[in-house]
């Protein structure tokens, strides 16, 4: 799901970067899987990069947004086109 969040951003979709790697960050917690060493730095730059573009405020709603999406809903997030996702409302407000 990492993965997903780094192809968001790189296609600008902030937003949905930040809700999707929030979210993989809370599945790793609840089944005990942190990152491997060579992840670390990655997913910092991720993060750093996110909050950059997106100011702390939605930042932290995406972020608390991670207990509540489902791994299958994060799923149908990630896949949704990028012309469908501008048109939508805002996934943190």
């Amino acid at each position: 799901m990492e993965a997903l969040a780094a192809v968001a951003d790189q296609l600008e979709l902030h937003e949905r970067a930040a809700i999707l790697l929030a979210t993989a960050d809370g599945l790793r917690e609840e089944i005990r899987a942190p990152l491997e060493p060579l992840e670390v730095d990655t997913h910092k730059e991720l993060v750093d990069s996110l909050q950059a573009q997106l100011g702390k405020t939605a930042w932290a709603k995406a972020w608390t947004k991670r207990r509540k999406l489902k791994p299958s809903e994060a799923v149908t997030l990630a896949s949704q086109p990028e012309r469908a996702s501008k048109r939508a409302p805002s996934l943190v407000s």
